[in-house]
């Protein structure tokens, strides 16, 4: 991810902008905003369009160990389907995930599994289907736990996790999880991240819980590329205080992170390598990072945000000086006359789509967008800021 006038280019947003026949999001207006944040995390951000009825989540958990893992995570699922109304399908074979599936799928989440050790890989015709649904539906993959070990025979899959299991704790060691809200290296992450504002919001800034907790073959703070691809638009979400619980080696200090997400061409991965413990029981007396962090990560991966606020960053200086909104199909700037001002426009996929310096205009139009959420930073000198407008 570089730190440039373009702010950030991580691939997360509210509605996918690809023109998909049978997965496309239905034309809805704007959800209302979540106003309910508390440090409990109150909110739980109730899909009304995006991830509902007729809305499928496909759960690949058939093979492998870790079977209490994967039945803590698929009581949770069942819980979720039933509270919001989308579509659980667990499938009955490691090759059933069908094109019949996916044409109403918006997310596929494989649990556990420990990759060709626990002969979790699917065949080739699968793969390629899971990877099309993904680069080029746009739409996203969880992995839990060990679903990020042990892969060998998918480069896809070793890209999509960023890195895999090294070593672990023992099951049931209580450790500190914090919520990431840093930059490093100039590239923000966590909470400072505006891509990342809505999955993490409202959530405390740390939880004692207990698991089996990963170190890795490398950082993955660190990691920029995977069998010689590039990593890009990582976003790093949670992490382990090593402070608090005797870390397997090696030690990451301040950067032990345990769940991050990543872009993958037009859609998304997460990996959260929670999970291991009934992580999704703790989430009925701490309301953090069980059941309400799981569905805020299917809607983050299915590109069904709701807008919680405007995102400014470095300066708020120029909420006075400049003027950016919104109608079908464009935006509109009203600058001021102001020299030197640098606009730039990313779309959901992390895409630059528009990039100019203005010196002396007054007003400008930005034309021809379709519907979708975008990301608008207006620079000028040391003040940058950017703004979520959302098309419809």
């Amino acid at each position: 991810m570089k730190n440039s006038s373009l702010g950030l280019k991580a691939a997360l947003g509210v509605l996918a902008l690809a023109s998909l026949v049978a997965a496309q999001i239905p034309n809805a207006p704007k959800r209302p905003t979540c106003t309910t944040l508390t440090g409990e995390g109150s909110c739980d951000w109730k899909a009304t369009n995006g991830v509902g009825a007729g809305v499928r989540v496909i759960l690949s958990d058939r093979t492998g160990g870790h079977d209490l893992s994967k039945t803590y995570l698929r009581d949770a699922l069942t819980r979720l389907s039933q509270k919001y109304g989308f579509t659980l399908t667990r499938i009955t074979d490691l090759n059933d995930i069908t094109d019949t599936y996916l044409q109403n799928a918006k997310v596929i989440i494989f649990s556990n599994g420990d990759g060709d050790n626990g002969k979790s890989i699917p065949n080739a015709t699968v793969r390629t289907r899971v990877e099309n649904f993904v680069t080029e539906s746009g739409w996203g993959m969880l992995m839990i736990h060990a679903a990020c070990a042990f892969i060998r025979s998918w480069p896809f899959q070793q890209q999509a996790c960023v890195q895999q299991y090294g070593h672990h704790n023992n099951p049931g060691t209580p450790a500190t999880v914090q919520v990431e809200n840093r930059a490093v290296s100039g590239n923000p992450h966590g909470r400072m991240n505006p891509y990342a504002s809505f999955l993490l919001a409202g959530l405390p800034d740390s939880v004692r819980m207990s698991d089996e907790w990963y170190t890795w073959e490398s950082s993955p703070l660190a990691t920029t590329q995977v069998g010689g691809a590039p990593i890009t638009n990582k976003i790093m979400l949670l992490k382990a205080n090593e402070g608090s619980f005797a870390s397997a080696a090696p030690k990451y200090g301040a950067d032990h992170h345990l769940a991050w997400a990543t872009t993958l061409g037009n859609g998304i991965s997460i990996f959260n390598s929670i999970g291991h413990d009934d992580t999704y029981a703790q989430d009925g007396t701490r309301r953090a990072y069980g059941d309400s962090l799981l569905w805020r990560q299917i809607r983050y991966l299915a590109k069904d945000w709701d807008v919680v606020s405007s995102v400014s960053l470095i300066s708020s200086q120029l909420h006075s000086q400049f003027s950016v909104s919104e109608n079908a199909g464009s935006i509109n700037l009203a600058l001021e006359g102001r020299s030197g001002v640098a606009v730039n426009v990313v779309d959901v996929a992390g895409h630059r789509i528009y990039s100019r310096v203005f010196n002396g205009e007054k007003t400008a139009e930005i034309k021809g967008l379709k519907r979708g959420v975008y990301f608008v930073t207006i620079a000028m000198g040391l003040d940058r800021e950017t703004r979520r407008l959302s098309l419809y």
